[in-house]
């Protein structure tokens, strides 16, 4: 299921480029040179939709918004940003120039084609033809792309032979002939003392040697049928993963259990998995001045706050742009300015213009000049980065966040921080999994820069991450480990995930996340919460422990009955155990596993989310805030220590 949901992501067609260089449609013939000297902007060319199977290393291709890039190539004309989390995990699409490589599968956000007609080294002349395509250099196809490796990986990983030793087959392997063996004994033992005079012919009067014997024997079998071995790891597999299913947690076979209850090492994957997998707005900086942004206020607004009033300018403008990054924007100043909306909703800009992987400008009542982007769209823009905001945005940047900047009329007045932010609930549950004794690491295709900012909040070292890990390499990571004796725990919700989750011994997957990833694991997180991944881990070993309980009772039960049943008390008692009442005894031992195995309906989940974590988190917004409202007249330092290992969080501000 995995491999063919894999499959699923080659796209079917391509819109292969015909040029003077190419007039054969069927075979390969560019030339290489005179295809990177092509320009679709001056020269003449023709579009035909073929089957990706007649796309070949040398073959130009045409990429539109939206569409899936057909196979691994080079960008040569034309900008574009990709949404790479197939391959990378990043939440953010990548923008791609001239020369970049892009990878077949991923997805093509934004296109546009910039041509400087005064020449490429001209930066006075500012005029540009914007077109809505890119035109893309296949390099490899079929076996030679990234989406092939990955298929490949998974198919590897899934045909390994995991050696799993079942514990009730290697007691059941050696229980039933030993019970055998001692019911012949019991037999022979009896008879022997029988025929030999040992034993008074007024115990067996009215019986013949041989069937007083046989008796015992028989009665010693049926005592110690190994139904309640048999019941033992069943009964509490349905149950657990009946259980477990309750909450939130699907388990692929009893297999799976077995393994994860002895799990070492746990594998978190970053974007969607210990984050939300979608940007946010996490600092907002005014660096304006209240006076420059009142005089642009019309007299009937002269009551909004500056704030609100440049937070309403800058969600009008990015509300026409599809980007993820203004997507964010959006839903922050939809919850800053929430009582303002009812009164005074976004307005539609005039003039827009979405520059890719850039930023986006308009006018606001056809007045307002409003630019939000990164620090090359505001150096194209010939906005001043002055020294207040390139602080800021260095700032930002060493904590792993994306700087953007607002310009109103020219004039930048805010920084943004955006970033993927983390689930509620993932620092308490990586502190948790180290109680469990787990060895955590995070493994990531986001920067170095970003992951280490992630890895500080959840308190992991620095030799416990990896940064711009490729799916094969998070492959190799699992296998290391696994060489090293670990029992390895992977965590993912993306398709570049899948290969690990195969390869672990444990692939748990977020529900939230890709299909592809739910197919490859053998634990799903139906909630997509960190937590459920210590749910899975407890639960799993609190069924074994049950199973291993199970079995000792079982055993306990045939060690004290089979005496019993064997007759070793009859010579003080003179009275025998019928087969009838050893075959009631033994159905009730049978009862009494299926009893222990339903008490695990009793479980409850383990409370990771700690009182303190909670409060550090609904507060944190109002400092956002206050930041916000005041950072013209103080400035706010956020400082939290490490005092033990509770890791309680102490907050300092310094008004100056």
């Amino acid at each position: 299921e995995a491999l063919t949901q894999l499959m699923k992501l080659q796209a079917k067609t391509a819109i292969k480029i015909i040029t003077a260089h190419n007039t054969n449609t069927n075979t390969n013939t560019n030339d290489a040179k005179g295809i990177d000297l092509w320009n679709p902007l001056k020269d003449s060319y023709s579009e035909q939709v073929v089957p990706i199977q007649h796309i070949h290393p040398g073959d130009v291709v045409k990429i539109l918004k939206g569409a899936s890039i057909p196979a691994d190539g080079i960008v040569l004309h034309g900008e574009l940003t990709v949404d790479q989390s197939m391959i990378t995990g990043e939440s953010i699409p990548v923008l791609k120039v001239p020369g970049d490589d892009v990878l077949g599968g991923t997805i093509c956000s934004e296109t546009g084609t910039v041509d400087a007609l005064g020449g490429k080294d001209d930066d006075k002349n500012k005029n540009h033809v914007l077109t809505a395509a890119a035109f893309v250099r296949v390099t490899g196809v079929g076996a030679d792309s990234a989406l092939s490796q990955i298929v490949q990986l998974v198919q590897e990983a899934q045909s390994r032979q995991v050696p799993i030793q079942n514990l009730a087959d290697s007691i059941a392997s050696i229980f039933v002939p030993v019970v055998v063996g001692l019911s012949f004994i019991t037999f022979v033992a009896w008879y022997s003392c029988c025929v030999s005079g040992i034993v008074p012919r007024d115990w067996y009067q009215g019986e013949s040697p041989a069937t007083f014997s046989l008796l015992f024997g028989i009665a010693c079998l049926v005592i110690s049928c190994p139904c309640a071995l048999g019941l033992a790891t069943p009964t509490a597999i349905m149950v657990g993963t009946g259980v477990g299913a309750r909450h939130g947690v699907l388990m692929k076979g009893g297999e799976t259990l077995e393994i994860a209850s002895k799990a070492n090492v746990v594998l978190f994957d970053k974007t969607g998995t210990l984050t939300r997998g979608k940007p946010a707005v996490t600092d907002f900086t005014r660096v304006g001045s209240d006076d420059f942004l009142k005089n642009l206020m019309d007299p009937s607004d002269s009551n909004i706050p500056v704030d609100d009033y440049l937070v309403w300018l800058l969600g009008s403008l990015e509300r026409n742009s599809e980007h993820v990054l203004a997507t964010a924007i959006v839903k922050y100043a939809e919850q800053m300015i929430e009582h303002l909306l009812d009164t005074k909703p976004f307005t539609q800009p005039s003039n827009f213009v979405a520059m890719t992987g850039r930023g986006a400008s308009g006018l606001i009542h056809g007045k307002i000049s409003v630019a939000i982007g990164n620090r090359a769209f505001a150096e194209r823009l010939n906005m001043e980065i002055t020294p207040e905001v390139e602080q800021c945005m260095q700032t930002l940047e060493l904590e792993g966040k994306t700087a953007i900047v607002a310009g109103i009329n020219g004039t930048i007045c805010a920084v943004l921080g955006v970033a993927d932010e983390l689930k509620d609930d993932s620092v308490d549950s990586v502190r948790y999994l180290k109680k469990m004794g787990m060895d955590i690491w995070m493994i990531t295709g986001d920067s170095k820069r970003t992951a280490n900012a992630i890895a500080r909040e959840l308190c992991l070292p620095t030799d416990r991450v990896i940064a711009e890990a490729l799916p094969n390499s998070k492959v190799d990571l699992v296998r290391q480990l696994q060489s090293e004796g670990k029992i390895v725990a992977m965590v993912g919700d993306g398709v570049n995930d899948s290969p690990a989750l195969a390869q672990a011994d444990v692939g748990i997957s977020m529900g939230t996340g890709a299909e592809i990833a739910n197919e490859a694991a053998s634990m799903v997180l139906v909630s997509g919460r960190v937590a459920g991944t210590c749910t899975a881990l407890n639960l799993s070993r609190v069924i074994f422990r049950r199973i291993q309980l199970n079995f000792l009772f079982s055993m306990v039960y045939n060690v004290l009955s089979i005496p019993l049943a064997a007759g070793v008390f009859f010579p003080i008692f003179h009275t025998r155990l019928p087969p009838t009442i050893a075959a009631v005894a033994m159905a009730l031992s049978s009862v009494s596993v299926v009893c222990s195995s339903l008490a695990l309906r009793l479980y409850k989940p383990p409370d990771v989310t700690s009182q303190g974590s909670s409060i550090f988190q609904k507060r944190l917004p109002r400092i956002l805030r206050l930041r916000q409202q005041y950072t013209q007249v103080c400035q706010n330092t956020l400082e939290s220590t490490t005092i033990d290992d509770e890791e309680t969080i102490e907050f300092k501000i310094n008004i100056v």
